[in-house]
């Protein structure tokens, strides 16, 4: 079992071209002296789980089986902060071989006991982008699309992840979230993937 301290950035825009939007950072980060370190893409689906009466969501809370096709991994996030628009989370993660292991992790690590069962599904194509500027960070271009019963949303996602796990409220990279919100047209927000892919549903289903 693996716990540490997620401290991110989240940006969003309801637009398709990933890879655009990577380039034109990439871009960026040659003109401005950021040193790029090492780049990754990755592909996977995150089933989200909850009670019935949704008691992670409302805690802010959230559990999912992210499954990447040959490996699977459990998550549980917990919030410790929100500040500057750095969202910083206690993370709680171990490999599975079934989704149906998340219910005795979740069981073993959260204070109120409760039942889950799936909500929704997010699936994504990431592009992670390892870069250094005073400290190190990994940015992430996620093409995500929405997915509960038949209905379906897409949108693209920019996160920026502190490597170090004490770099709390502050990431001294102003200059990049002006960039992100002013050039690139993203909206910078701290709700997680699953609150607001909740949020999706539950309207989704009150306007059917």
């Amino acid at each position: 079992m693996d716990r540490h301290v997620e401290n991110e950035m989240k940006f969003t825009r309801k637009t398709s071209d990933s890879l655009c939007i990577l380039s034109l950072i990439l871009e960026y980060f040659e003109n401005n002296s950021y040193t790029i370190m090492k780049q990754s893409e990755k592909r996977y689906a995150d089933h989200y789980f909850d009670s019935n009466d949704y008691t992670m969501f409302k805690n802010k809370c959230s559990a999912r089986v992210r499954d990447y096709g040959d490996r699977k991994i459990m998550t549980v996030k917990i919030p410790i902060n929100n500040e500057n628009g750095v969202t910083s989370r206690k993370e709680i993660e171990a490999e599975c071989k079934n989704i149906s292991e998340l219910q005795p992790f979740l069981n073993s690590i959260y204070d109120e006991n409760i039942v889950i069962e799936e909500t929704v599904c997010l699936k994504t194509i990431r592009k992670n982008v390892h870069f250094k500027k005073d400290r190190e960070f990994t940015l992430s271009v996620d093409s995500c699309s929405m997915i509960s019963d038949k209905l379906t949303e897409s949108f693209t996602e920019i996160e920026i992840e502190s490597i170090d796990e004490g770099c709390i409220d502050e990431f001294g990279l102003n200059d990049l979230e002006k960039f992100i919100v002013e050039e690139l047209q993203f909206k910078q927000i701290c709700e997680s993937k699953y609150s607001r892919a909740l949020e999706w549903k539950l309207s989704a289903t009150d306007g059917s």
